[in-house]
């Protein structure tokens, strides 16, 4: 079963500005109407899973059209990669970087959920998935009694500042001398995009750590910023 609490939106000032100002959702509006919405989607255990379910499978999926992407120069030419991206990638999956975050959109059927989208380059969100759980708490959408127990939703993203903190530190080691900043390259002029990056920008100032924003083709004159491509 899935109940829907009474559609809400962020027409609330209040709400409005948190959601602009603290969790740098910019684009909560479009053509004047809400994009997201307060009002909590509750699922039940079983409908849980078979999110999950699906979820898992179209990123094992996609786990595989990897492998054979780089097993076999035919296939890689037939996604149009530029040399660039090419090397790029290669060097990684030659280096086992497997670490991955994506988001997969899903549709329920009415009896199931299937994949309409799998965002794996910008998998986004991030500020959502913090913002919009302290929101709905602001909205009393939920009372803290029946939130008490649940599972946070919002891990990924302190989640994700610990670990670059941790391999940060781990650069660094003892030496003040190779202290640099985080580099954050985005590709695109996207607001989801930009977004992202503002949000985890501020969250790793937070964790004490200096960084430094650019486009993909940016040069810097930061020696320490190593992020010209």
């Amino acid at each position: 079963m899935m109940v829907q609490a009474p559609l809400g939106d962020l027409r609330d000032p209040a709400l409005f500005r948190a959601a602009n100002d603290e969790f740098l959702l910019w684009d909560a509006f479009v053509a004047g109407k809400p994009r997201v919405s307060l009002a909590p989607l509750v699922l039940s255990p079983s409908i849980h899973e078979a999110a999950r379910t699906a979820a898992e499978a179209v990123i094992a999926a996609t786990g595989r059209a990897s492998i054979a992407a780089f097993s076999d120069a035919r296939e890689a030419e037939k996604y149009g990669f530029s040399k660039d991206v090419l090397a790029l990638a290669r060097a990684s999956f030659a280096a086992s970087d497997d670490a991955q975050l994506a988001r997969v959109d899903l549709l329920w059927t009415g009896s199931d959920f299937v994949a309409c989208e799998v965002n794996a380059d910008c998998p986004g969100g991030h500020n959502e998935t913090v913002g919009l759980p302290i929101l709905t708490r602001r909205a009393s959408y939920a009372s803290p009694e029946r939130l008490a127990g649940l599972a946070d939703p919002t891990e990924v993203v302190p989640a994700l500042v610990a670990r670059i903190r941790a391999l940060y530190r781990e650069r660094a080691g003892d030496s003040p001398e190779r202290e640099g900043v985080v580099g954050l390259v985005y590709a695109t002029a996207y607001s989801e995009d930009l977004q992202i990056c503002a949000f985890l920008e501020r969250e790793l100032r937070r964790a004490g750590l200096a960084t430094s924003a650019a486009g993909a083709h940016a040069k810097t004159e930061n020696p320490k910023t190593n992020l010209e491509t």
